[in-house]
């Protein structure tokens, strides 16, 4: 059975609508900049994956991949998704990639990675070793691809001055980044796909101008910074970076990592799996 989502867009006026249904993991999503969308996209889902049997056979983490990237970028984003579904989805039974694949040899493992990082879709034989070490812990196994990082520039309007001073707005530079990333559940018995999805999700970083609270361990060691709105950042307030520009050398902060906007897509994931609670309710007004 096949099952697409709607889009939820949020750029700009879809962003109210997803802040109230991640209102509940807001720690774990970043800003947004114009010009972005976050998506969730359902593509399949087999008729005998329900709550009930997910709930009691568990979810074994296989691994999370990037795509033309080396496998030392692997670690955190096994990390994000492990702590994304830990904190929003306690009623599934969740086994840890190092678990999962703790009796698996090294050579297996990478075979077994490789091949979904390139095609994405892993290899049969080393899954078979996989799924049955795996399958010792849990009926389903998860892998997620990041198939595509790209970069975003833009400006935001921020508050700045000391608690107590006059407040006034200047625009600053932010980084963001978009996290494409495709989703497979496999049931470990059989091998067979029962779940399939692609999520987008982003993250956005800007300096940060306020002051550490008195009572901050950063209070003794970190000044308080006024912004003159004449040299908060560098050019223009349109400003874009172009291929030659070196984006530090216009005021733009370091991207967040890939990790980090991933985990927006992760926390999608969360809540489109079966047995998710249903979001809280709006506030009426």
């Amino acid at each position: 059975m096949s099952k697409t989502r709607s889009i939820a867009r949020l750029c700009p006026a879809g962003r109210r609508r997803l802040n109230l249904v991640l209102a509940a993991s807001a720690a774990l999503v970043g800003l947004f900049l114009a010009g972005c969308a976050v998506e969730s996209q359902l593509i399949d889902q087999a008729p005998d994956f329900t709550a009930d049997r997910f709930h009691q056979g568990g979810l074994a983490v296989l691994g999370v991949v990037q795509v033309d990237e080396v496998a030392q970028v692997r670690p955190p984003l096994v990390d994000a998704l492990e702590r994304v579904l830990t904190a929003t989805r306690r009623d599934i039974p969740l086994v840890p990639a190092a678990r999962a694949r703790a009796s698996v040899p090294d050579s297996v493992e990478r075979l077994f990675l490789l091949g979904y990082q390139m095609r994405g879709e892993p290899d049969r034989a080393p899954f078979a070793a996989v799924a049955k070490a795996a399958g010792a812990s849990a009926r389903y196994g998860i892998l997620a691809r990041v198939e595509e990082a790209p970069i975003r520039y833009g400006s935001r309007q921020v508050t700045t001055g000391l608690p107590g001073d006059e407040r006034r707005d200047t625009q600053v530079r932010v980084t963001g980044r978009d996290a494409h990333v495709s989703v497979r559940i496999y049931d470990l018995t059989s091998l067979a796909l029962v779940w399939s999805a692609k999520y987008v999700g982003s993250s956005d970083v800007a300096p940060n101008f306020r002051p550490p609270a008195e009572d901050s361990l950063d209070a003794a060691s970190r000044r308080p910074v006024h912004v003159d709105p004449g040299v908060a950042v560098a050019g223009t307030p349109g400003e874009i970076p172009g291929p030659r520009d070196d984006p530090a050398q216009l005021g733009f902060p370091d991207p967040p990592t890939v990790a980090r906007a991933a985990e927006a897509a992760f926390l999608l994931l969360a809540r489109d799996l079966p047995g998710a609670p249903a979001p809280p309710p709006t506030p009426k007004k």
